[in-house]
């Protein structure tokens, strides 16, 4: 049992001990709302944003409830069950009202980050996500968006982040996608594959984390094993974009590039909203050997956050047939100077 003890710091036992809706019934549904959101479906997203708005009913606005409502919406981009200029105007929103009432509300501020993250933005959304996780440093779910928009940055110290959380919140899913990504980034490949098959034990309902924990099997180079989960998460997920992006994947890494351009549409291509997804896109063509379409996701992405120059300039094993196209290079120069600066605030940071 001892394994499983948590020694928590004073700041981490008051953030556990805190109440901060005084109304029973107003209470029940924000505990729900933050439940369901992180089911990562879209039917638990809407689900959390009505039990939210019930909670606001009974009790008003607050810093609480307005911030809540904020990361909802923020996640149905991340999902990308709603288009960007909606929904992450609509939390952009939200969280300037809840600063307006609380400038110093962690939530707020952690959520100010996530949309900035969302919007390209990095160097702003980890001074926030980071100012949030100093507020309140036993939060998992700061922890886990700490380490994703870290390692997207390229960051070099982002493993200590990933060796708190897994202490404090060792079964969630999320934790093993997290391990799977910073083990094949920063290798080695094999443990990231290891923790993306936990990831699915863990996680028996079939949602977009099967999806995304299918890709670091591919890139410690398990490809048979990796198509044929894509499959099934595709037949699970019947119609919607991860289902497409599941389907366009397995495609990709079968080497059926014409049943992976069928999938590929360019309104599919759009709906595309978040950094790890337009980069597993990138890999996809990089695989196929289509240079422009690669290039063009990679801009995406990078255009949502993903600028760790490290990776994709000699890491990603799936960019390296692409690697000598004048159009990668020259992707590559615009992108070195804002990682390097981003090493430069890194060091600032306490050690």
């Amino acid at each position: 049992m001892s394994a499983l003890e948590v020694r928590l710091s004073p700041a981490e036992e008051r953030g556990v001990a805190e109440r901060p809706i005084d109304d029973p019934v107003a209470y029940d549904c924000y505990l729900r709302a933050r439940q369901v959101m992180y089911n990562w479906t879209p039917e638990d997203q809407f689900r959390a944003m009505r039990l939210v708005d019930d909670a606001i009913q009974v009790v008003g606005e607050s810093p609480l409830l307005l911030a809540t409502k904020a990361s909802i919406h923020w996640g149905q981009v991340n999902m990308h069950v709603v288009p960007p200029d909606d929904g992450l105007s609509r939390a952009s929103e939200l969280v300037d009202r809840a600063l307006a009432v609380d400038p110093d509300f962690y939530l707020a501020i952690y959520v100010r980050g996530l949309v900035a993250g969302l919007r390209g933005r990095p160097e702003e959304a980890l001074a926030d996500i980071y100012r949030a996780h100093a507020m309140r440093p036993g939060d998992p779910n700061i922890l886990g968006e700490l380490i994703r928009f870290s390692m997207c940055a390229g960051l070099r110290h982002t493993m200590r982040y990933f060796e708190k959380v897994v202490r404090i919140d060792p079964l969630n899913p999320f934790r093993h996608l997290e391990k799977a990504y910073l083990s094949a980034i920063y290798g080695p490949r094999e443990e990231g594959a290891a923790s993306a098959r936990r990831l699915m034990e863990l996680a028996p309902q079939v949602s977009m984390l099967h999806v995304y924990g299918s890709w670091p099997l591919a890139e410690a180079g398990f490809y048979e094993e990796a198509a044929e989960r894509l499959g099934r998460a595709a037949m699970a997920l019947e119609d919607n974009l991860h289902s497409a992006l599941a389907l366009f994947l397995k495609y990709c890494l079968e080497g059926s590039e014409a049943e992976a351009l069928r999938i590929a549409t360019p309104d599919m291509q759009a709906s595309v909203h978040n950094d790890v997804a337009c980069r597993m896109m990138a890999d996809g063509f990089a695989l196929l050997g289509r240079t422009d379409d690669a290039v063009r996701n990679l801009r995406n992405a990078i255009e949502h956050g993903f600028i760790n120059y490290p990776y994709l300039n000699q890491g990603d094993p799936f960019l390296k047939a692409i690697r000598a196209e004048p159009a990668f290079q020259e992707l590559m120069e615009e992108l070195r100077p804002r990682w390097e600066a981003l090493m430069e605030w890194e060091r600032t940071l306490p050690q």
